[in-house]
């Protein structure tokens, strides 16, 4: 069976799209925070294809994850 009417996952920072696999930090999306003590920024998935798209968890990994919070998921 083929979806011809797949999901499409888009992640955003800044209004900015992040590429899928993007390893590279860029203020322009919100990725690089560079020297900071605090900061709150905020990412958004959208699903940009025609098919319902499922988001059954969120989490954080990788160093530092400490640093890092989750907040504002509905």
């Amino acid at each position: 069976v083929v979806n011809n009417n797949p999901p499409e996952i888009d992640v955003t920072g800044n209004s900015t799209s992040i590429a899928s696999g993007d390893v590279t930090p860029s203020t322009s999306d919100g990725t690089d925070f560079g020297t900071i003590g605090s900061a709150s920024t905020t990412y958004t998935i959208n699903n940009s294809g025609s098919g319902d798209l499922y988001i059954s968890s969120v989490s954080l990994s990788g160093t530092g994850v400490s640093d890092y919070t989750l907040s504002g998921i509905n």
